[in-house]
């Protein structure tokens, strides 16, 4: 009974803790895009002028899909990725970061 309920509560955390994982707190998206942003800037010289602002937590996947997208992104780096709308909710069909190709079968 104890190994039982031991495992009930395991299950029950690890899966409160995916759910809370799936969409970060908006600090953490904006440690995470305003660092790829500024290491962008110290590599291209500037940045775009409008900042990202958050209404609501972010998909991890897509903030995700943003920061790898602004950090391969070419010189210069005046406006954000189209992928990054992903974060706002808006679905943008067929835009992948830079880099990344899909197999032909």
């Amino acid at each position: 009974m104890k190994k039982i309920i031991i495992l009930l509560s395991l299950l029950f955390f690890a899966t409160c803790y995916n759910l809370d994982e799936e969409y970060p707190k908006k600090e953490e998206a904006y440690i995470e895009i305003y660092a790829a942003i500024l290491y962008k800037e110290a590599e291209c010289g500037q940045k775009p002028a409008l900042p990202i602002i958050f209404m609501d937590r972010p998909k991890r996947t897509a903030m995700n899909a943003c920061v790898f997208s602004i950090v391969k992104s070419n010189c210069p780096f005046l406006t954000y990725p189209l992928v990054c709308l992903e974060m706002f909710k808006v679905d943008v069909p067929y835009v992948l970061p830079p880099g990344v190709r899909l197999r032909k079968n």
